[in-house]
This record gives C-alpha cells, sequence and structure tokens, in this order.
C-alpha cells in the first residue's frame, strides 16, 4: 500500500478544565458540516442550544456502559450521512458509565431488597467512601471505553473531535505538578497515541479584564499537548475551521497577542 492511498482524516483531542471552551470548539465543528456529537452531558448541550446549531446535529447521549455496542451501531449508521463526530466529553461518557457500576446491586441480600431499599443502601455506602468497585468492574469499564473509543475512530467521519476534561496530578519522572487527560485505567497514558493533535483549553484575561478562550498545542513540560503538523501555537477564540487550516499548513500566522499568551502558558 501507498502512503497516499492511505485516507486522511483529522483527528483532534483537545483537554482542558470546565468553562474553558471546549464544547464551544465542538459547535463550530458543526458549523461547517453536518456532525454527530456524542455525549453523557446534559449541561453541555446549553452551550450548544445557543449556538443554534441543534437542529442540524445529530445528539447521541450516552447513559450506561452496558449498551455501549447499541451506542456505536448509531455512530457508524450515522458515518454514512454526517462528515464529522464530536466526543464531548470523554472522561463524562467514563463517568457516567461508573455511577452505573457503582449502583447496580452485587450481593445475593441487596438483590433481595426492594428497589427503593437498595438505592438507600447503595447511596449511603457511596457517601461514606465504603462502597467499591470490584476489579472485574473497573476492568469491564476499561475495556469498553478504549474499544468503543479505537472502533470510533476508525469509522469515516472526515473529522473526528475528542474532548476530555483535564486533571492535575504529579509528574513521577519530574516530581512537577502536571495535566493529563482525566481518565481512569489505561486509557490515560494510550488516548494521546491515537491522535495527531493533542491542544490543551485555557481562559485568561485581557488589559480590559475580558476574557480569552485559547488553545495551545506547542510542547510543554506540565501539558500533554503536540501537533504533527508544523510548530505548536495558541490561538485565541480558536474554531475548526482554524485548526483544518493548520493541519493544511494555510493557517495565519500566530498574532503578537497569541504569542504572548503562549509564552505564559
Amino acid at each position: 500500500m501507498k502512503l497516499t492511498d492511505i485516507q486522511n482524516d483529522y483527528r483532534y483531542l483537545i483537554l482542558g478544565a470546565s468553562g474553558t471552551g471546549k464544547t464551544t470548539l465542538c459547535g463550530t465543528l458543526a458549523e461547517i458540516m453536518p456532525t454527530v456529537i456524542v455525549t453523557a452531558d446534559l449541561a453541555g448541550l446549553a452551550t450548544l442550544k445557543k449556538m443554534k446549531i441543534l437542529p442540524t446535529t445529530e445528539i447521541i447521549f450516552i447513559e450506561s456502559w452496558e449498551n455501549i455496542w447499541d451506542y456505536y451501531k448509531d455512530v457508524a449508521r450515522l458515518s454514512e450521512n454526517y462528515l464529522g463526530i464530536a466526543i464531548d466529553d470523554f472522561s463524562a461518557i467514563q463517568e457516567t458509565s461508573r455511577h452505573r457500576l457503582e449502583r447496580k446491586p452485587r450481593t445475593t441480600q441487596e438483590e433481595r431488597m426492594g428497589k427503593t431499599e437498595v438505592k438507600l443502601a447503595i447511596r449511603q455506602e457511596l457517601m461514606l467512601g465504603d462502597r467499591r468497585l470490584r476489579l472485574t468492574d473497573w476492568g469491564g469499564l476499561w475495556v469498553a471505553m478504549e474499544n468503543f473509543l479505537y472502533e470510533v475512530l476508525k469509522l469515516p467521519y472526515k473529522i473526528k473531535l475528542v474532548t476530555v476534561l483535564e486533571e492535575k496530578a504529579i509528574n513521577p519522572r519530574t516530581s512537577e505538578e502536571a495535566i493529563y487527560p482525566a481518565l481512569q485505567g489505561s486509557l490515560r497514558t494510550t488516548i494521546l497515541a491515537r491522535f495527531g493533535f493533542v491542544g490543551e483549553t485555557f481562559v485568561t484575561y485581557s488589559t480590559e479584564r475580558k476574557p480569552l478562550y485559547c488553545l495551545h498545542c506547542c510542547s510543554h513540560p506540565r501539558v500533554e499537548s503536540k501537533t504533527r503538523f508544523g510548530e505548536g501555537r495558541t490561538w485565541v477564540n480558536p474554531t475548526i475551521q482554524k485548526l483544518i487550516n493548520h493541519i493544511k499548513g494555510g493557517d495565519n500566522a500566530e498574532t503578537e497577542l497569541e504569542r504572548r499568551i503562549g509564552i505564559g502558558v
């Protein structure tokens, strides 16, 4: 097989804290092409409603990993008519799946309880920190989530955008605080290799105290970021169209404001 025969799709992974513009970036994808948005967070849909792109966007709301095969079949079917897919945010999907597992009856005693009684007993254990997922449950969840993501990335969508909530942890090599995807299991470290572009969203402020929503993809010791398409840079008010231009080599030059913000990251 020749390199020119391999289908070229655009894969973007975006890390960022809550409220830094990840969902808005998903909305900018839906503004330029028919897009499927996969989410487990209903609150994030409020942002998309403001952008008025929901009437032309297909929404898949994930409630449980036990039905992940059915969700995948829907995503695969829609790939015939939609050009873009945005998973917003993948950590929320994993978290939703974990919560469902935590609240399932596990013992014969719990299975014999009435629905209301077992719900109260489980809630009490969770609040007291007395309920732990079994290792087999963790393993099943990790395998389901990893394979769902990797199979979706193989589908013929032209642009694939995945957002993940960030979390801070100590880098074992440098002993300094660093930013990682807020994921559990091996997916936390393997997800980065599946994307050609990994960026971090953040908010800073202008001299007039106006919020500036930014995206940064320069190599940095504290942030898991990268770009395989030229030099890294910072964007103010990023859009998917800007990222497409970056990959194609037709991006506008970094502004002085963006350069100064990038230096301060």
